[in-house]
């Protein structure tokens, strides 16, 4: 059987929906690339022993907990936006703006993860810390739902093949993140362990929730 033509407006979609890939792509690997940065080398005195060294270490813990906690929540969603863009039948200029303002979203996450490392054991500034990265949080699950409500609602960039029911309960499943998020902006102020508590639940839960729970489901590999 012969391969259906590839016309140009074809051709121009698949263009459309790799070169954005490959952009996404890049963001995300810059994004956790400078999350390893906040991991810092401490610096002991030329006399001291290596007890002195292993203290040190010990005592960059909250550096260690902040990369942890963000380098799987940023990857969950890459893994989340990649297995979406598999639903894709093209791209248009609104996706294209939205996707720009999630890749914002993504860009500035290594700033407030700093600021939760450095600060986590101070008592009196933890709560400003926590609010500002649930709130740098809140805008990208926001973009997150944003970028996707728009492709899926009624099918808009959505390939025909996919069952519109799935990707509609998978929709539904995002919207619990920017809620969560606010509670945990909410909490900073008052109980700032709380909320960071709170932060590290949402990222495991974004590995649970969504396509990444449903790898077996038909309509992720959707063809249209």
């Amino acid at each position: 059987m012969s391969e259906p033509i590839a016309t140009p407006d074809r051709t121009a979609r698949h263009l459309g929906v790799v070169r954005l890939a490959t952009l996404v792509d890049g963001i995300f690997a810059i994004a956790i690339t400078l999350l390893a940065l906040e991991v810092t080398v401490p610096v002991v005195k030329e006399a001291a022993g290596g007890s002195d060294l292993a203290a040190e270490l010990v005592d960059q813990w909250p550096s260690y907990a902040a990369y942890a906690v963000t380098f799987f929540l940023v990857g969950a969603y890459w893994i989340n936006h990649h297995r979406m863009f598999n639903l894709l039948k093209g791209v248009n200029h609104t996706f294209l703006t939205l996707n720009i303002l999630f890749l914002m979203a993504i860009a500035i996450v290594p700033f407030p993860n700093a600021l939760v490392a450095e600060y986590l054991k101070d008592p009196e500034l933890r709560g400003v810390a926590a609010a500002v990265y649930g709130l740098a949080m809140f805008f990208l699950a926001v973009m997150f739902n944003v970028v996707w409500w728009y492709a899926g609602w009624r099918q808009r960039l959505i390939k025909p093949g996919a069952d519109p029911v799935l990707v509609r309960k998978v929709l539904n499943s995002y919207l619990v993140g920017p809620a969560a998020y606010l509670v945990g902006v909410a909490l900073s102020l008052m109980a700032p362990l709380v909320s960071l508590a709170l932060y590290v639940l949402i990222s495991l839960g974004y590995w649970f929730e969504g396509p990444v729970a449903k790898i077996d489901e038909g309509y992720i590999g959707a063809r249209g």
